[in-house]
């Protein structure tokens, strides 16, 4: 089994808590007589190296699957190569709307869909009395589609876009786009970004002036957001698709102190991708229809993130709760 992911640079704490998750879970399964070589190989987010990282896996090293990538960007150029060479993947990231059309069957998420995930941010910033908004989007698929869901489930729902901002993958300065949403005078802020990207987002937001609320997506979750935005940061909120009612169990545990914090969403979601899939190929015998077909026959697992089914698209159908940052920490947003 292989594990592509950034082992360096700004989204590097994507792939230990990712590589976290996969190593407990592989001691777990090594208990039940599961056993499997974990290949890592260091992955950018996007490009041709990215490409290059994943052919020498499949063709050099022929993995028997892929667990625990988290960039969409990378999976929708994945997804072709994956398909002729019948390699099963599981997603760590919530599945964008190119990604669910390239899928053909082999790639699989325990996250969300991207759709679900920004509706349910649009009824609940109507439903908190927010009614003119400004989007601001990092110009990949994952952001883009997070900005085509929600505009589309705000404006429904009655909400008014004051401004729609995006910003390149490479930019580091986004004050220009700042500029205008000051301008549009929202009510909120819906940041459809991750890691530093999204840390920088709310400083230029805050250093601005700009006193509305922030909103933003699961991946708020990262050590680098807090790192990027530091005090701007405090009082973003977000939906997150887990849930660890087992904290006390041993699994959970192990993992808590590999991470040294509470485990979150990646690290929760590549532990559960990776006893899906090394199960299915286990009991399959590693024959490529088989396996597929009992990843896509997964309902109400009770796994380390919670309980949730595989849809027949390869994402996963879970209920959302409310995160937020507070204090330099991630919390649950209830009292």
């Amino acid at each position: 089994m292989a594990q592509p992911f950034p082992v360096n640079g700004n989204l590097a704490s994507y792939g230990h808590r990712i590589r976290a998750g996969i190593e407990v879970a592989q001691e777990e399964l090594r208990k039940n007589g599961v056993e499997f070589e974990l290949t890592i190989e260091d992955t950018p987010i996007s490009g041709s190296g990215a490409i290059t990282a994943l052919r020498s896996l499949i063709d050099s090293r022929r993995v028997g699957g892929l667990a625990g990538n988290f960039s969409n960007v990378a999976m929708v150029s994945f997804a072709p190569i994956l398909r002729r060479t019948n390699t099963l993947a599981m997603h760590t990231a919530a599945m964008d709307d190119e990604i669910l059309a390239q899928s053909g069957g082999v790639v699989f998420s325990t996250n969300v869909r991207v759709r679900d995930e920004a509706f349910r941010a649009a009824t609940h910033l109507i439903h908190e009395g927010a009614r003119r908004v400004a989007v601001v989007t990092i110009n990949t698929s994952f952001g883009m589609g997070y900005r085509r869901h929600f505009i589309d489930a705000f404006t429904k729902l009655g909400g008014v876009i004051v401004a729609d901002e995006s910003y390149e993958l490479g930019e580091t300065d986004y004050r220009s786009q700042i500029v205008r949403v000051k301008q549009g005078r929202p009510d909120a802020i819906y940041a459809a970004t991750f890691g530093h990207f999204l840390g920088l987002t709310t400083k230029f937001i805050r250093t601005a002036g700009i006193t509305a609320p922030i909103f933003s997506v699961y991946e708020s979750e990262d050590p680098s957001v807090i790192q990027a935005g530091g005090d701007a940061t405090e009082g973003l909120k977000y939906f997150v698709s887990y849930n660890s009612p087992t904290v006390e169990s041993s699994a959970y545990q192990r993992l808590k102190e590999k991470l040294g914090h509470d485990p979150r969403s990646f690290s929760l979601f590549a532990y559960d991708a990776t006893m899906l899939l090394a199960t299915a190929r286990n009991e399959c015998q590693f024959d490529f229809e088989c396996s597929k077909a009992k990843l896509l026959s997964t309902k109400n697992y009770n796994g380390l993130s919670g309980v949730f089914s595989i849809g027949t698209d390869g994402a996963a159908d879970r209920p959302f709760y409310l995160h937020t940052i507070r204090n330099g920490r991630f919390v649950s947003a209830k009292p």
